[in-house]
């Protein structure tokens, strides 16, 4: 039962739903949204993101080196960037977490899955940049539905920047947090899925999907004139899969 009603949220991908539209009806009618709501997490505690790595990039181009690398602007105003790796295509490679910790050093947050492809990434376009990269394996990814009190040995704590309903990131060496013992990387899930964000290379799959289909748009992760890009060559594609269809079954 909650895979498939995690199925059905990303299929809503965190849009507002009329009270009065038929997909409303549809989700009283089998207490969908109901199970939505039981799904958020509601008790305070720390959960250890054992899926999430980090990685350090530092050195005089590291601002203007991403910001070709990333779909976010690097240079607006914010600490704590969401952004995704494309390919040549427009399809989404990995998702990543961005944090601020100096004016040239930036801390990436990444599925430990793909750890190891994000640096080959990564290495085969800083070249001749005066950049460096350093696997961060002292540090950890934690998560809290409201802001810790605790903050020792905290290196950045953040609100998750893709939406405010997520609650706030923590990095932090191994031995500077407490995980609570009520709260699971399940429960993370749960909620994250209640708000219609998807994580990591088991959710977003590289190579397969559009950045505006997991929200990219809606977690500010995009530049505008990017976005515009992307929306019309979703749409021309819908376009050609409608006429597509209409060759192969057509209407009598």
């Amino acid at each position: 039962q909650s895979l498939k009603m995690a199925a059905f949220l990303f299929l809503l991908r965190g849009k507002t739903i009329h009270k009065y539209s038929f997909l409303h009806k549809f989700m009283q009618r089998n207490n969908s949204i109901r199970y939505m709501e039981t799904m958020r997490c509601t008790s305070s505690g720390i959960v250890h993101l054992h899926k999430r790595s980090l990685m350090i990039l530092k050195g005089d181009d590291v601002s203007m080196f991403l910001q070709g690398m990333v779909t976010c602007d690097m240079f607006q105003p914010g600490d704590t960037k969401y952004a995704m790796f494309l390919n040549a295509q427009g399809r989404v490679l990995y998702d990543v977490i961005l944090y601020k910790i100096e004016e040239k050093e930036w801390l990436l947050e990444c599925c430990e899955r793909a750890r190891q492809d994000v640096i080959k990434h990564l290495k085969k376009y800083i070249l001749r940049s005066k950049i460096v990269l350093e696997v961060c394996d002292h540090l950890n990814v934690y998560w809290s539905k409201e802001s810790p009190l605790c903050r020792v040995d905290v290196v950045t704590m953040s609100a998750d920047p893709r939406t405010n309903f997520v609650g706030t990131r923590i990095i932090s060496t191994s031995d500077g947090m407490l995980p609570s013992k009520e709260l699971t990387e399940d429960d993370y899930m749960k909620h994250r899925m209640s708000v219609g964000v998807a994580e990591g290379s088991e959710e977003v799959p590289a190579t397969k999907c559009l950045p505006l289909e997991y929200n990219l748009d809606l977690g500010n992760g995009g530049k505008v004139d990017y976005m515009l890009v992307w929306t019309a060559k979703l749409v021309q594609g819908m376009q050609a899969n409608y006429f597509l269809r209409i060759a192969r079954h057509p209407r009598i």
